[in-house]
């Protein structure tokens, strides 16, 4: 027979389980200026499973993926999509095919 828990303690359960708020800084610190690559991963966009590697050579805490996924988002840091653009592509003849041309003002940035 499962014990019944309350929510708050499964809350505090699921805090206690997570890495401390200094870990955490140091952990943003790490996220924020260096790439995956300097720890060894082929890629240079950072994932929650690679962020969990992190983790767990840093710190030596073992966390799920959702687990840092839910522990990312509550201290800021949210998954974005990087820009798909073809290194070939030509923006002036993008421009012209799409209709649309660039002003001035926008040209210039």
């Amino acid at each position: 027979m499962m014990p019944k828990h309350s929510w708050r303690q499964l809350k505090d359960l699921e805090n206690a389980i997570g890495i401390t708020p200094e870990q955490q800084d140091s952990l943003v610190k790490i996220i924020l200026t260096n790439e995956p690559t300097a720890y060894g991963f082929y890629k240079a966009l950072w994932t929650r499973d690679i962020v969990a590697a992190v983790i767990k050579t840093e710190f030596d805490i073992t966390m799920h993926p959702a687990a840092v996924s839910k522990m990312l988002r509550r201290i800021g840091l949210t998954p974005q999509r990087p820009v798909r653009k073809a290194w070939q592509q030509d923006e002036k003849k993008s421009a012209r095919v799409s209709g649309y041309s660039l002003s001035r003002t926008a040209q210039a940035d």
